[in-house]
């Protein structure tokens, strides 16, 4: 631990929070998430130094690590026992030797409480942009603690917000489609794992062959880009498309329909038609923007 804090520290001096960030992501990026749950194992963590040396851990191991680590450079961190099923309404559960099942850490970092996931991989550069737990209630292994905390992380922006833009020209001239989707926190931190394993030119095409089925003639403006920004904790995705037969034509009247299909994605028709009562729809934690 002392020699990891030490190259840590060389990297980044004086900025505790980058130094922070890079504990962070070395336990995350660095230790493979991978459990042997046999014999003591199965509910001990194993010492750091062995967790470094074989590269691996289950969630506990890795976060002892990270508490260590985290420790080694003055930073207060104590690991957090949680439990993903019960979340919110664990308090209401009777205690009991299985009342949790995975393991995070509870970081104390200039006044406020942050709940890191060292099991999570492909985290932001910035303490308040990254993702962080979000279960409920904790309890944090340290000599004060007496019963749960509730884990308040604060607010992350709107995780999604997508864009289209179209340029409609004359029947006998191409429009235009481009699709801006910006993903935050948590929903970045996906797509990141999620684009080490998808060739962007296999996801290019996937794409457009999505709207294809709404456009014919439609093909490539220009590729498919991905701007990731590590500091805002942001994934874009840029599309660009030119639509060959968008017009049609019936009784010498032209004519072009543009679907709904981001909104449609989050309306749900009621089962119930004949309604005697008024109907309520709230979508929350998303943003479907459609601009034409």
């Amino acid at each position: 631990m002392k020699a990891l804090a030490s190259d840590i520290r060389q990297t980044y001096p004086e900025d505790i929070q980058k130094q922070a960030i890079a504990a962070i992501h070395f336990v995350q990026n660095n230790i493979r998430y991978l459990g042997i749950e046999n014999g003591i194992g199965s509910h001990q963590p194993r010492p750091p130094a062995q967790i470094v040396s074989q590269g691996y851990g289950d969630c506990k191991d890795k976060a002892l690590l990270l508490s260590s680590l985290l420790g080694a450079l003055g930073i207060e961190a104590h690991p957090a026992l949680v439990d993903t099923s019960w979340r919110d309404h664990l308090p209401s559960q009777p205690a009991a030797p299985y009342s949790f099942n995975h393991v995070i850490v509870a970081m104390d970092y200039e006044g406020n409480r942050w709940w890191i996931d060292a099991t999570r991989t492909h985290q932001g550069n910035r303490l308040d942009t990254i993702a962080q737990s979000e279960l409920g209630y904790a309890l944090v292994i340290q000599p004060e603690s007496t019963d749960l905390t509730a884990m308040t992380p604060p607010k992350v922006p709107v995780t999604q917000d997508i864009e289209q833009r179209y340029v409609i020209n004359h029947a006998n001239a191409q429009s235009y489609l481009t699709v801006k989707t910006v993903y935050r926190g948590l929903e970045a931190e996906r797509w990141r794992r999620y684009l080490e394993s998808k060739p962007l030119k296999e996801l290019s095409e996937e794409y457009a062959n999505y709207y294809a089925g709404f456009f014919g003639g439609l093909d490539f403006l220009r590729p498919l880009t991905v701007d990731d920004d590590m500091e805002s904790n942001e994934v874009t995705l840029n599309e660009a498309y030119v639509i060959g037969d968008l017009w049609s034509k019936e009784d010498d009247t032209y004519k072009f329909v543009i679907s709904g299909d981001i909104v449609d994605d989050y309306l749900i028709k009621p089962d119930l038609i004949r309604r005697k009562t008024l109907s309520a729809l709230a979508v929350k934690g998303q943003s479907a923007r459609t601009s034409n």
